[in-house]
């Protein structure tokens, strides 16, 4: 299946704008995929040397200029920070927030932008113990601030271990689905045999019917990349 990555009209993307108005609510919608399609993007990712991680967001970079009005804009992408030493003896999720910036206009292959954008987030998460702050601040002088404001996540979760009994306790990770929005667009995509998507999004910024279409839009990008 080949996915025509031209574009949509400033007229269609308009439709997905919704006025700001009202209450802050977030809502959650999932997909699961299949034990084959997941293994198919697994592969795809390994035969051009780079991972899932990177296929799946630079595809969703993509499809939100294809499909939104959220054109060229800042992702927010939150990362572990478990590598630093003061935190061996704590559990729990540490989480350091890097910013992924990749213009696609004129995109005539997708794969060719996920080549290209393999280098870019490789260097982004390898200095993910940099504070926020500290690169906000840089940002501030450099006269870049816009770059670090993002109205969209893109949160990626290693696959964890089952349900597991610990002195008495079941232990078992689940995604959540936060009450409150700290921004328009959060997916969420759970590593495992099955991949899982969670589309958790501000109720004034998105329509459930809108953010289907933008999970099936995305989904046939994925399928139409792996064919080529």
């Amino acid at each position: 299946m080949v996915v025509d990555i031209e574009p949509l009209s400033d007229k269609k993307r308009r439709q997905f704008v919704v006025p700001q108005s009202g209450v802050s609510v977030t809502t959650s919608y999932a997909v699961e995929l299949s034990q084959p399609f997941s293994r198919a993007i697994k592969e795809f990712a390994h035969a051009h040397n780079t991972t899932t991680y990177v296929v799946l967001l630079t595809l969703f970079n993509l499809v939100l200029n294809q499909q939104t009005h959220y054109h060229n804009i800042t992702i927010g992408l939150p990362v572990s920070n478990r590598a630093l030493c003061q935190h061996d003896g704590q559990i729990g999720c540490f989480v350091n927030m890097v910013t992924y910036y990749e213009q696609v206009e004129h995109v005539e292959r997708a794969v060719s932008l996920i080549e290209a954008s393999s280098k870019a987030i490789y260097s982004l998460l390898e200095n993910q113990s940099l504070s926020y702050l500290d690169l906000v601040n840089e940002m501030r002088r450099e006269g870049s601030f816009e770059k670090l404001r993002f109205p969209v996540m893109f949160n990626y979760l290693s696959a964890m271990p089952n349900a597991a009994e610990v002195h008495g306790c079941d232990m078992n990770v689940q995604h959540i689905v936060e009450q409150s929005a700290r921004c328009d667009l959060t997916l969420t995509v759970d590593d495992g045999e099955q991949l899982s998507l969670n589309f958790d999004y501000e109720s004034t910024a998105f329509t459930k019917q809108q953010i289907m279409s933008l999970a099936e839009q995305y989904l046939a990008l994925i399928s139409g990349t792996l064919s080529l």
